[in-house]
């Protein structure tokens, strides 16, 4: 995936490296230790349309490729745009983590609980 924030092109791949800096993020601290499960925290609130939760995926992804963009100029990346812009990069970054073998099985997951949860 690429975006353009602040008119700097940026490629994005939800490997490793990204699964690697979410969790460095958003793990789950357990008893002082960060035992991860960040992508299983954020996977709900990407698919309830949370745009923090989105700019956080799109952080960690931006830090997982050794990029160096402050937190304040993504904020404001953000906010520039429209609820139809946000969308549509909510719906395009859920198609890559869908389509990454490091990031599918959990969202794949999270929406089979969701239907099932749905249907009860």
């Amino acid at each position: 995936m690429q975006l353009t924030i602040n008119k700097k092109e940026y490629d994005f791949k939800f490997g490793m490296a990204f699964l690697r800096e979410l969790n460095e993020q958003a793990g789950l601290i357990t008893q002082g230790v960060n035992v991860g499960l960040a992508l299983q925290r954020v996977i709900p609130s990407l698919l309830g349309g949370d745009t923090a939760g989105l700019e956080t995926v799109i952080w960690a992804g931006l830090k997982g490729g050794d990029y160096k963009v402050p937190l304040k100029k993504l904020d404001e990346w953000f906010e520039s745009m429209d609820a139809n812009q946000v969308k549509e990069l909510m719906d395009q970054t859920l198609d890559e983590l869908d389509k990454s073998n490091a990031t599918h099985g959990p969202l794949a997951e999270a929406r089979e609980n969701i239907k099932a949860a749905n249907e009860q």
